[in-house]
């Protein structure tokens, strides 16, 4: 009997012994099973994660394929092995010659890989990121005209002077801090004087200046007195060397009322309201015009007889009846100063925010951010301080121009590359120009068209005003833009029609370099109701009047007179001119990165 008791309590022990290590198994086998699952799903992640890379990488290498044959910025969809990517070209903002491409892939579940890159093209591809755009000369907005668009300026806003506000800004406007003021080139000394308009050889004086740094000419004063009642009104001129003599390029035209020349000697101090830009290291004269002579009613100037008095400078008197200028031995008594001083918005109405050191006579519908304001304007309904108003608001930054002086020389070099043509030209029927360099002006019969093939550089004027005439670019362009740089004045107006290509995003740039701010001859002047042209002038005036209807402009000093007005296009943020500049397509180095 305890042997049969002791027999089945080693099957016992067995069966125990079997059933835990099927237990174990068990276990061990499910860990096993967990963990191949566990590693399947990251494996099937990790390849999905993979497709998703390479999806945003062949969106990026389409994207600088399309470069090639279309440089202008877009967006566009693939689909790589369902999964969706989403790729976008921009221009850089601080390279118009490169593009960021962006590339994002989202696979099946939502997760998103994104890439982007910098690439290099040949072509411009910038714009206008409001309707006006202007330097230290500021904005004039005259006789109810109106902008319809953001404005960003470095200078001055004028509304007039009148009584009732007479212009209108249907956006918002940025009113950069201004340049403070600051004594420039001068010589105080003198020894003795010179008479001014008592004959015909003595009829003009000229003083000579180079400023050391590239500011706005605020103001000249000038030591003199005037002898008896002078028989009419003197102008003071400010203009450009020529060959070290004053040049026929006036800058600025400043009339001096003959009753405010003393009659002692003393400074007579002439502000400009809008100053001309003066560049550092060029040579620039201050002139006095007299347009009557009389031997009885003069100006006397004084003068520093001794050479080295101001060593940058020279006197010269012209003979009306010669035109010549004849040097004289010493300088005139002078002073100059520079800068722009405290800005301000004035009379102007604005729908929309206003951020400006100084704010006058106006009416804000919205915001206004400022250091100064009257007790007149109007914001939101009443005058400040209400809660629409935020005064101890810093000014804002001075903002650059879009354009500038290398994109323009490249621009000229691609003229230049199609040939040149020395002396004037006239385009008399339809005649397709560029790219070309024209060593003279240019001109435009009537009834005439000129077809634009490519870039034109005009080293005079560009007159294009007779009745029937127009200017388009090849339909060739598509997007593209084109563009026509004069050295000289630009003179347009609703006589010539202006297109781009036909294409909504193709614009017709047409710049000058030109320095002139003289109302009376302006660096561009413009009655134009063309929706696909761009007025440039960084260095001059852009004068538009009659009616001008146009979608943006950007100049040193730009006037809308006349019920003129600028409605901004948002095609102007980035219009592409090819050629002239850059690099063949390809990916800027280092610059591939995953967002």
């Amino acid at each position: 009997m305890l042997r049969n008791i002791f027999n089945n309590h080693e099957g016992a022990v067995a069966v125990i012994t079997v059933l835990s290590v099927s237990v174990f198994a068990l276990i061990t086998m499910t860990a096993m099973s967990v963990l191949a699952l566990d590693e399947l799903h990251m494996n099937t992640s990790e390849i999905q994660s993979e497709k998703t890379f390479y999806a945003a990488e062949a969106g990026l290498n389409e994207a600088v394929y399309r470069l090639i044959t279309n440089p202008v910025p877009q967006s566009f969809i693939m689909d790589f092995e369902s999964i969706e990517t989403n790729i976008s070209t921009s221009a850089n903002p601080t390279n118009p010659y490169q593009r960021i491409i962006r590339s994002s892939a989202t696979d099946t579940t939502g997760k998103v890989r994104t890439m982007q890159i910098v690439a290099n093209t040949s072509s411009f591809a910038g714009g206008f990121d409001y309707a006006v755009q202007s330097g230290q000369g500021g904005i004039e907005i005259l006789n109810n005209s109106e902008v319809l668009g953001d404005i960003y300026s470095n200078g001055n806003i004028f509304g007039g002077t009148g009584a009732a506000i007479q212009a209108r800004v249907d956006g918002n406007v940025w009113v950069a801090r201004g340049d403070a003021l600051g004594n420039g080139p001068s010589q105080e000394g003198f020894d003795t004087d010179i008479a001014v308009g008592n004959s015909t050889a003595n009829a003009d004086a000229g003083q000579s200046f180079i400023p050391a740094d590239s500011r706005a000419l605020k103001s000249v004063s000038l030591h003199l007195r005037r002898t008896g009642n002078l028989p009419d009104d003197v102008n003071l001129l400010v203009v450009k060397d020529d060959g070290g003599t004053p040049g026929t390029e006036i800058l600025m035209n400043q009339e001096i009322k003959k009753t405010d020349v003393p009659n002692s000697f003393s400074w007579l101090n002439v502000v400009f309201d809008i100053g001309p830009l003066v560049e550092a290291g060029q040579t620039y004269w201050i002139v006095l015009d007299t347009s009557a002579v009389d031997a009885g009613k003069y100006i006397q100037w004084k003068m520093n007889t001794n050479q080295a008095s101001y060593a940058d400078g020279q006197a010269t008197r012209k003979n009306d009846s010669t035109g010549v200028w004849t040097s004289l031995s010493g300088d005139f008594a002078f002073r100059t100063q520079l800068g722009a001083g405290d800005t301000f918005v004035r009379q102007v109405e604005v729908d929309g925010d206003v951020h400006a050191h100084s704010v006058i006579k106006s009416i804000i519908t919205s915001k206004a951010y400022y250091q100064v304001i009257d007790a007149i304007t109007e914001v939101s309904g009443s005058p400040c301080l209400n809660p629409s108003c935020f005064p101890g608001e810093p000014d804002p930054d001075p903002k650059p121009f879009p354009i500038q002086d290398t994109h323009i020389t490249n621009w000229k070099d691609d003229a230049v590359a199609g040939g040149e043509h020395i002396g004037d030209m006239t385009i008399s029927g339809s005649v397709s120009l560029g790219p070309i360099k024209i060593s003279g002006n240019l001109f435009l019969d009537g009834s005439s068209h000129i077809n634009v093939t490519g870039n034109i550089w005009v080293t005079g004027n560009i007159v294009f005003v007779n009745p029937g005439s127009s200017v388009s670019l090849d339909g060739s362009f598509g997007p593209l833009s084109g563009v026509i740089v004069a050295d000289g004045k630009i003179d347009i107006n609703n006589n010539t029609a202006i297109d781009g290509s036909g294409d909504p995003t193709s614009f017709l740039l047409i710049l000058s370099t030109n320095y002139s701010i003289n109302p009376a001859s302006p660096a561009i002047n413009a009655s134009n109701n063309s929706d696909a042209v761009i007025f440039y002038a960084k260095n001059g005036m852009v004068r538009l009047y009659n009616g001008s209807d146009l979608n943006g402009t950007s100049g040193y000093y730009i006037r809308l007179e006349e019920r003129s007005t600028i409605t901004y296009d948002p095609n102007l943020a980035a219009f592409t001119i090819p050629a002239g500049g850059g690099e063949d397509v390809g990916v800027a180095l280092g610059s591939w990165e995953e967002l």
